[in-house]
């Protein structure tokens, strides 16, 4: 989805913001996580829909074939995480691709220990598959893109003792970096929303 640029420039930033010895949970995830190699987790889980791309993944310790777009997960759409079990949780380019986004939103702050440290770490670019994005993701710039991200943060149902906090927007995109991407100087924009 994204050029070696914005991959580094994301490896950062997670080198940056995921502590060592916690427990991350990848949504989304196949064979790549772009987790920094000199980060030591105490266990990385991976949830996304292909078991070989997640079987290939070197990153995880553990994986579930699971799609979070189905319809039948009513009352829990990760079932097979406990509350409070887990200290950040990473969606690498792939937010475009969920259709019912405040349902997954309350299910990782059911998951998250609620702590000031844990987090919930959203990247995303302009690239996709126009055949599987929301419609509005589309229809919008980057800058709408950030409004989209930003509003499933604020939109999401909160309960007294748990609610987000401290919701930051990142632009990863590389400073240098040329907008046509027939540029030798062209890297793909990349941006974070953090809560």
């Amino acid at each position: 989805h994204i050029d070696d640029i914005a991959i580094d420039n994301l490896a950062s930033f997670y080198r940056k913001h995921l502590k060592d010895g916690s427990i991350i949970v990848d949504l989304c995830s196949s064979w790549i996580s772009h987790l920094p190699q000199d980060k030591k987790f105490s266990k990385v889980i991976g949830i996304g829909m292909n078991e070989s791309e997640l079987a290939a993944n070197k990153n995880l310790n553990e994986h579930y074939v699971h799609d979070l777009n189905s319809l039948i997960h009513k009352d829990r759409l990760l079932p097979m995480l406990k509350d409070a079990s887990v200290d950040h949780v990473i969606c690498a380019v792939s937010i475009d691709y969920i259709i019912q986004p405040h349902h997954l939103f309350e299910e990782v702050l059911r998951i998250l220990r609620p702590s000031s440290g844990s987090t919930f770490i959203i990247s995303f670019s302009n690239r996709c598959f126009p055949t599987k994005v929301i419609r509005a993701w589309l229809q919008t710039d980057d800058v709408g893109r950030i409004g989209i991200v930003c509003s499933y943060f604020q939109e999401t149902k909160q309960s007294l003792d748990n609610k987000w906090k401290h919701i930051t927007v990142y632009d990863l995109s590389n400073e240098e970096r040329d907008n046509h991407p027939s540029s030798p100087n062209y890297s793909d924009p990349l941006f974070v929303v953090m809560g």
